[in-house]
């Protein structure tokens, strides 16, 4: 059963809303949604959880499927691009993966049970973004691979805060179903436990109240970003963390 991704309607004005939402997952493999992947024809269809898939708008920043390894980029795009290449819930979870290690293609389809032409294609976006970037190469079978990161601390400017204030754009409502889809496949592995947190507002607060609790959970979540090691570590636990902070039209 495939189910499109909808636009949804903006709340009302003047208010703000909080979703955050964290927890601990077991180290398991998503196996069924490997499965459902192999056979996905395309490399912008996602599956999630269950048998219903969502399938995405192929949101194309100008570089084709490649039959090879992603190419260095000399230019950073703006934000909107940036947002276009963000809204892919296999995309997400690639950049989750780089935050903590620089893989090649082959080790990020082997971890994420992708093929090597879908999670290149995916790399190529996010690489042609500005997202990730090159952190080395090496000889591989006769060939070069390389290796890419992901480094929060070099994207002050992260999206969606990068777009000037205003309404939201088609791109922003992407993003934000791209999130929503991909915390219902985290869900599928959550691990019920006394460590997991979960809140959910829409309030109304004064600015100032706004912006400290705002900065205090950016610096939580930078803490989060550098605190990542490379995934399977022992010792460490596998979890989720989802934040999404906006103020909302009245």
């Amino acid at each position: 059963m495939r189910m499109p991704l909808r636009m949804r309607r903006e709340p009302e004005r003047g208010s703000s809303t909080v979703s955050v939402a964290g927890t601990a997952n077991p180290d398991c493999a998503d196996a069924h949604h490997a499965s459902s992947a192999r056979r996905a024809p395309l490399p912008n269809k996602c599956l999630i959880v269950g048998v219903v898939s969502f399938t995405l708008p192929n949101m194309s920043l100008g570089v084709g499927e490649p039959e090879h390894e992603p190419d260095g980029v000399e230019e950073v795009p703006d934000p909107t691009v940036r947002l276009r290449a963000l809204a892919h819930p296999v995309r997400m979870r690639i950049l989750s993966l780089l935050t903590a290690s620089a893989l090649t293609a082959a080790e990020t389809a082997r971890e994420l049970d992708l093929t090597h032409a879908n999670a290149s294609y995916h790399l190529r976006h996010l690489l042609a973004a500005g997202l990730i970037v090159v952190a080395g190469e090496e000889r591989i079978r006769g060939g070069a691979a390389k290796r890419y990161r992901y480094d929060p601390a070099s994207q002050p400017d992260r999206p969606p805060s990068a777009l000037a204030a205003g309404p939201a754009t088609p791109e922003h409502r992407l993003l934000y179903d791209a999130l929503a889809a991909e915390l219902r496949r985290r869900a599928h592995y959550l691990r019920r436990g006394p460590g997991n947190f979960l809140t959910d507002a829409e309030f109304w607060v004064d600015p100032e109240t706004w912006d400290e609790i705002r900065n205090t959970i950016a610096e939580a979540s930078a803490r989060l970003h550098h605190a990542a090691r490379p995934a399977h570590t022992p010792g460490t636990h596998r979890v989720s963390t989802t934040v999404a902070l906006f103020r909302m039209e009245d």
